[in-house]
């Protein structure tokens, strides 16, 4: 975070862009504690699976799920509560303090949600649906939701992603045999803080009003878990055009997702489509950033509900066709 400030000396960002940099060992903090639980917990239910206790696997899920909201929850109060205190205690300057309380603050609003997908997302690849357990994450970043409903304003984040994606996946795989594994992670950031930071001048010199609707919102690609963790779980052991490919193929799925809260919020909160009025009645209660949590969370009930449903049709199916087929034999 100290070279992304040097990337940004001189320009009227950067006592935002310090302010960043304050949260965001906060929001790690908040990560480990979905991580204990996920990462601890995900291990013992595959192995009941594997063994065959199911209830024992629910167990284990159940007590997953009940520290996860515990941890959210308090953690939800103890940030809301201390945020000025927090970032004060953790070096924010007196000229960085607003950004980074304003910050803290709206992550704040999410931490429960933050908790429950990161928290959740191993327990579903225990079971074997790690196609599910990535959709779920490329669905979006809580923090990137928050934007203006307008359906142009997310496609401009949905595009701004896929560029610092793809970009950073080929520099990250071109380099990954010069970058020593022990600074890998801080070589990610000043990658992906550069080209955020090069995007950020092309914005504000060509697309001034995206520019200004993204806002704060802008500077915090720098730490949406997609573009870090597919350059560490992806790029990093990949080539470049395999990972050119992952950069694209996982920011349309993110650009999609994004789209499509983006035009339900609209919809919802003010009656229109693509700025088109098609009612008169809104509640604006879902342009402001909780209601973008609550789209959210709908949004991953609903694909859940789907993909869960899909998948039970394709093993009835294939449960019919091997008993057919047992009956063939006798």
């Amino acid at each position: 975070m100290v070279l992304l400030r040097i990337l940004r000396a001189g320009s009227v960002g950067t006592d935002a862009l310090a302010g960043l940099g304050v949260v965001f060992p906060i929001t790690l903090i908040v990560s480990a504690f979905a991580n204990l639980v996920g990462m601890g917990g995900a291990p013992l239910a595959s192995i009941f699976l594997g063994e065959k206790k199911d209830g024992e696997a629910c167990r284990v899920f159940c007590t997953g799920v009940t520290l996860l909201v515990f941890f959210g929850a308090a953690l939800t109060v103890a940030v809301l509560c201390c945020c000025g205190g927090l970032v004060t205690l953790f070096g924010a300057p007196e000229s960085a303090y607003p950004y980074a309380r304003d910050y803290l603050f709206v992550y704040g609003t999410g931490t429960l949600f933050v908790m429950l997908s990161l928290g959740l997302n191993p327990f579903i690849t225990a079971q074997g649906r790690s196609l599910t357990s990535m959709l779920t994450v490329a669905i979006g970043a809580a923090l990137n939701i928050a934007l203006d409903p307008l359906f142009i304003y997310a496609f401009g984040m949905g595009v701004s992603v896929i560029f610092v994606l793809t970009l950073s996946n080929i520099i990250i795989s071109a380099l990954r045999k010069l970058i020593p594994s022990t600074v890998r992670i801080p070589a990610y950031i000043v990658v992906i803080a550069t080209l955020v930071t090069l995007l950020k001048l092309f914005l504000n010199k060509f697309l001034p009003d995206l520019y200004s609707a993204m806002g704060t919102f802008l500077p915090l690609i720098v730490v949406n878990c997609i573009i870090l963790g597919r350059a560490e779980a992806f790029a990093s052991k990949n080539g470049v055009l395999a990972s050119a490919a992952d950069g694209l193929s996982t920011g349309a799925g993110f650009t999609g997702a994004l789209v499509i809260m983006g035009v339900i919020r609209e919809f919802i909160g003010s009656g229109s489509i693509f700025g088109l009025q098609i009612m008169d009645f809104g509640i604006p209660f879902f342009t402001m950033p909780m209601g973008a949590f609550i789209v959210y969370g709908l949004c991953i009930a609903v694909f859940v509900f789907v993909l869960d449903n899909v998948q039970r049709a394709q093993r009835i199916k294939k449960t019919k066709l091997l008993h057919g087929s047992e009956l063939k034999e006798d």
